[in-house]
């Protein structure tokens, strides 16, 4: 199966789902995946790829030099000429598409080669977090209309997409039983959870005790107010003595307020490339996360960092001591101190999240599933099954 992969981003530095891919190709599958050449560090920044190479058997081809070029529609449809030329050498059996702000160069694809399109998304739409799905253009919020434009043109873009789209996958728990009208049929969503490839460091990490930890955007559903309320009694009533906060965004204004009430114990780093991230998850005595919403990434390092994440917000399917700590601002002191207080308990959440990484995150059985999904699009028979 020849399958044309259109992805913001690829690179088995900086991609979870590049290892994913990687399976497939080593099962007897060709990828093409067309992308740009940023590579987003965790937090902010971006490293450069090349724009052509083949690495693990994965033809990429890096059309657009950025990722705002490859997201906003003119841009990107400006390349299609070029994009076009590359797939009819390619003559792809399938789309694979990862993010809605690939699908407008998915739908011509699907159109002028007659192939049906998989999209890959972290979340369904959600009206009450539009932005997503239209590129995060924010610009359409204001103070008299609130979300309200927001929230039209992301029904109306998501309409759109689902009428293109043949099979929709999600990687977000809370999608498992939901069903979409995709090309003018009811159809289940496919849920798989997000890959991930456990990285082994030669060198051994000492965990510091004293220390906890939050990797991410500053956006609003990351609930940074919660840092203002319950840091103060982590450092007062448990512990802990240090806290890292590594990413950027809006919210950074708390961190900074943070950093002068607690001189010296609120650490900040605006960027950090992945391995130093996964070294200093790895070394801390557990992660922290308020958000209400959000992907993968920080949970899985946490899990497959063997180091607890404590969360107050059930938003990814968390096992209350058995993957994770679920708790709320009330309780969260408690479950803390007992993170310290009890080394099996502690062990017993460590691995937890460990297996659970393992067992339905692993690389191979995620690319598997996406392999799944296509062959049932492509192959009529599989279809029927």
């Amino acid at each position: 199966m020849n399958i044309l992969l259109l992805t913001p981003g690829i690179n088995k530095k900086f991609n979870d789902n590049y290892h994913a891919y990687k399976y497939i190709t080593e099962s007897g599958h060709r990828i093409l995946a067309i992308s740009n050449m940023e590579n987003i560090l965790k937090g902010a920044g971006a490293e450069l790829s090349p724009e052509a190479e083949t690495d693990d058997g994965i033809c990429i081809r890096r059309v657009f030099k950025t990722l705002k070029e490859q997201r906003i529609y003119y841009p990107a449809v400006r390349k299609y000429g070029i994009i076009k030329k590359i797939a009819e050498e390619f003559d792809p059996d399938i789309v694979f598409c990862e993010n809605s702000i690939n699908m407008p160069i998915a739908a011509k694809i699907k159109k002028d080669f007659s192939v049906p399109i998989v999209l890959r998304l972290e979340f369904l739409f959600d009206r009450d977090f539009p932005y997503d799905i239209i590129g995060h253009r924010r610009f359409l919020k204001n103070k008299i209309t609130g979300d309200l434009f927001g929230k039209i043109l992301g029904s109306l873009y998501w309409r759109w997409i689902c009428f293109r789209a043949d099979e929709i996958i999600s990687h977000y728990p809370g999608d498992k039983k939901k069903t979409v009208n995709l090309s003018g049929r009811k159809k289940q969503v496919t849920y798989i959870p997000w890959p991930g490839k456990e990285q082994v460091f030669k060198e051994t990490i000492a965990r510091h005790k004293d220390r906890a930890i939050f990797i991410g955007s500053f956006d609003a559903h990351k609930n940074f107010n919660e840092f203002s309320r319950v840091l103060p009694e982590l450092f007062t009533r448990t512990p802990v003595k240090e806290f890292y906060f590594v990413g950027s965004g809006h919210y950074s204004y708390i961190v900074k307020e943070l950093q002068g009430s607690f001189p010296g114990k609120i650490k900040h780093i605006s960027t950090m490339p992945r391995d130093e991230c996964l070294k200093l998850i790895a070394g801390s005595y557990f992660c922290y996360s308020p958000a209400v919403r959000g992907g993968w990434g920080f949970i899985g390092d946490a899990w497959a960092m063997k180091t607890p994440i404590v969360v107050t917000h059930n938003h990814y399917d968390f096992k209350d001591a058995a993957d994770s700590i679920v708790t709320s601002q009330e309780n969260i002191v408690d479950r803390v101190n007992r993170l310290y207080d009890d080394s099996q308990y502690y062990s017993n959440v460590a691995m937890g999240g460990y297996n659970r990484f393992k067992e339905g995150h692993s690389a191979e059985k995620v690319g598997q599933k996406y392999l799944d999904v296509c062959s049932k699009l492509v192959d009529p028979k599989e279809k029927k099954k």
